[in-house]
């Protein structure tokens, strides 16, 4: 669980895919509760070098005055969530219709701080708005938000209304009509509910690590060139 007040919480944009086996949520990992069992290799994004800085930008936009952190470089420590920008629904065993996918904490309604989200572009398009929205959506899953009846926020599946953002306005929760929300909320509103679960941006953001393009330098120590080991021994 997050500590509202601490260090912003990374949200790593995977725009190159990659294997994901199932099991609880690790995005350091890549161990991913949407696989289930077994392995899956997901597709990345293939859309232009512009389009994806355009996501960025959007997403970045989408959780600016929340304590997250959008990179799509991958933090090497600590807890991050991880979006997947790319590939088909299929490559996880899901209906070929499917925009994009979460693990949602629908009991206790934290945050799943490891969490893989999925944006599936192969299925969706690389439409930067589009892919956008979906990733705030599925992003915001993993942060214990539900559908909303509120076609203007990304959490709504309604569309038609221009484009979408997090509202603060305290709408009723549903799909294609109104329902109750999960956790026994009386209504949803998704700006206060992503304050109280990541509280404000403090305006800072974690230093970029540092550039490493070095090659690495390998030496094997043991056992030295030309000794002879017994069959089988470590």
């Amino acid at each position: 669980a997050m500590v509202v007040g601490g260090p912003p919480l990374p949200v790593f944009m995977n725009r190159f895919g990659g294997t994901y086996t199932g099991g609880f949520d690790n995005s350091a990992e890549n161990r991913s509760s949407v696989v289930g069992q077994g392995t899956a290799t997901v597709g990345g994004y293939g859309g232009s070098e512009a389009q994806w800085q355009e996501v960025m930008a959007c997403v970045t936009e989408q959780f600016a005055r929340f304590n997250v952190f959008v990179t799509d470089i991958e933090p090497t420590t600590g807890d991050y969530v991880e979006s997947v920008v790319g590939g088909h629904p299929s490559q996880v065993g899901l209906p070929n219709g499917v925009g994009g996918v979460a693990p949602i904490d629908n009991f206790q309604c934290n945050i799943i701080s490891r969490a893989v989200v999925y944006t599936f572009t192969d299925n969706i398009g690389n439409n930067p708005q589009n892919v956008c929205e979906v990733v705030a959506h599925e992003v915001a899953h993993a942060f214990s938000l539900d559908h909303e009846f509120l076609c203007e926020d990304p959490m709504s599946y309604l569309n038609g209304c221009g484009e979408k953002s997090f509202r603060d306005i305290d709408a009723q929760c549903g799909e294609f009509s109104a329902r109750a929300c999960n956790c026994n909320r009386p209504t949803h509103n998704s700006v206060q509910l992503l304050f109280e679960k990541l509280g404000p941006s403090d305006g800072t953001e974690p230093p970029p690590p540092p550039q490493d393009d070095g090659p690495p330098v390998v030496n094997i120590t043991f056992p030295a060139d030309g000794d002879t080991l017994p069959q089988n021994s470590q």
